[in-house]
This record gives C-alpha cells, sequence and structure tokens, in this order.
C-alpha cells in the first residue's frame, strides 16, 4: 500500500511540473508605461522606425521574424483604429528585440544528490543550483511615441521562452503582441 501510495504521490508532482512549465512558457508583460492621457482614440495614424536587435540574434533569420512583428502590430493598432502611412504620422513605432541565453538550474536535494566525500571521513552536502540545460529568453519592446510632442505615450516590453520549433515562431509572435495590446 505505501508502495501505491508513493507512486500515485510520485504521478501527481509530475502532472504538476508539467502544469507549472506549460504555464511559464507563454508571453508575460515585464514592462509597462503609459502616459497619463493617453489613449488609443486621439491617433489616427501610425508609421514603423527603425528596430534595433541585440543578444544572441542570427542577422538572417531575423528580418523574416521582423516583418511577422510589424505584421502583428500593424492588426493591433488597425484593429484600434489607427492606419498605417508612410508619411507624417501621429504615432511612431519604435521596437527593440533583445535575445539572451539563459542556463536553467535545478536546486539539489539529499535525496537525489547524495552527500560528497570531502576528505577524512568527512561527508557534506549543501543545497545548491545546478545548470541543467539553456535555453533562449526573447524581449519584445514596444515604444510608441507621440510625433506632434515628441514623446513616448505608450510601451510594453514583452518576454518569452524561443521554441526551437520553427512552425511555432507565427503563433508565438501573434500571441506575444496580443499581450502587449490586451486583444
Amino acid at each position: 500500500m505505501k508502495r501505491f501510495a508513493h507512486h500515485l504521490f510520485l504521478c501527481q508532482l509530475f502532472l504538476i511540473i508539467l502544469v507549472l512549465q506549460s504555464c511559464a512558457s507563454g508571453s508575460e508583460i515585464t514592462h509597462s508605461y503609459t502616459e497619463r492621457n493617453f489613449s488609443f482614440e486621439q491617433y489616427e495614424t501610425f508609421a514603423f522606425a527603425d528596430t534595433q536587435t541585440s543578444g544572441d540574434i542570427v542577422a538572417e533569420t531575423i528580418d523574416p521574424k521582423i516583418e511577422l512583428i510589424k505584421s502583428q502590430i500593424t492588426k493591433a493598432l488597425e484593429s484600434k483604429g489607427l492606419s498605417r502611412v508612410n508619411d507624417n504620422p501621429e504615432l511612431l513605432v519604435n521596437l527593440g528585440i533583445a535575445v539572451s541565453e539563459q542556463v536553467q538550474t535545478r536546486q539539489t536535494d539529499f535525496i537525489t544528490d547524495a552527500p560528497r566525500y570531502i576528505g577524512q571521513r568527512n561527508y557534506k552536502w549543501e543545497s545548491e543550483e545546478i545548470p541543467v540545460g539553456t535555453y533562449k529568453k526573447g524581449t519584445l519592446d514596444i515604444h510608441l511615441v507621440d510625433t506632434r510632442i515628441g514623446e513616448l505615450v505608450w510601451q510594453r516590453s514583452v518576454s518569452r521562452v524561443i521554441t526551437e520549433n520553427q512552425k511555432n515562431i507565427p503563433k508565438d509572435i501573434e500571441e506575444a503582441v496580443e499581450k502587449a495590446f490586451g486583444l
């Protein structure tokens, strides 16, 4: 009976870990700023400025992703009543994209990580973080600048783990932009 209870506990623990990991893999807003009197209804037009990139970005693969991001932002702003123009926009959209390699760690515990022999019949154990893998995390910064007054009026920074599966990228970008614009 104890063995069955132990296996049941391990299965429940495994399911909880899976649920937490699936929740954590989505986009999250890491920074938000809105000017006090800002409203999308105050503006009719927008245009994109140059995009800044930094970190572990592969130059030849980033351009199509930037176009996907711009397309999704265009959809979001158009859904709020704005139109994309080439000349004299009321809002200027500045984008920043950063990718960094992160180290995934786990905490050691007494059960799975036996005490270490340190000499003279001494054993020592202490909890520590040990690396178990790496992953890439991307951050998209979206700044909206009112060109009439030359000031930042709205900003969102959205971060997420970047999946290796290339066919998930359009959906990941769509989710991140929707999260930023509250769609």
